[in-house]
């Protein structure tokens, strides 16, 4: 197979995600566990919301383990050109910027530290050259995403998010 006129070896073979499979078995412990602690909270408003994330969050690992069980994906290998092997800094930096997203939170809200995470999650990501069109629509997103999450949180749910103390919105 060619690839930009250099020739490139590819091995296909066949495996299970036994990494995926013991996170999902742990997160269906935790979730046990968490299920019990909302045993102790007496109110119903209080309980609901974490009873229905927990059981979503251990379906979503049980059903993980069966796919990974019942059809084992095929892994394409093959010998990657010269400079172009995956980049441990922009790993890094990715857990770096929702981290400090995290730690500005309190001080400039929820939507301005969401933003800039988002915004610091797409340009790391991002393989592929920019253009003026995907520069417009993944700002467009961005902002759909993070203003709906406030939205449901915030006016739906009830769930107050942080204000910021330096800069506050209406």
């Amino acid at each position: 197979m060619t690839s930009s006129g250099t020739e490139t070896k590819m091995n296909l073979r066949s495996q299970r995600d036994i990494g995926g499979m013991i996170c999902a078995t742990l997160f269906m412990l935790l979730g046990v566990a968490c299920l019990y602690e909302t045993t102790l909270m007496t109110d119903p408003d209080s309980y609901v919301f974490p009873r229905m994330v927990i059981a979503g969050l251990m379906g979503l690992s049980l059903v993980l383990i069966v796919n990974a069980l019942v059809k084992p994906y095929t892994h394409v290998t093959e010998e990657a050109p010269s400079g172009s092997a995956p980049s441990n800094s922009r790993r890094i930096l990715l857990v770096l910027s929702m981290l400090g997203a995290t730690l500005l939170m309190p001080w400039v809200g929820f939507l301005l530290s969401g933003l800039g995470a988002f915004a610091a999650l797409m340009l790391l990501a991002q393989y592929d050259p920019w253009t003026k069109g995907k520069v417009w629509l993944y700002s467009l997103v961005a902002v759909a995403i993070v203003c709906g999450f406030y939205g449901v949180f915030n006016y739906l749910l009830n769930v107050p998010l942080p204000e910021g103390s330096f800069i506050q919105f209406p």
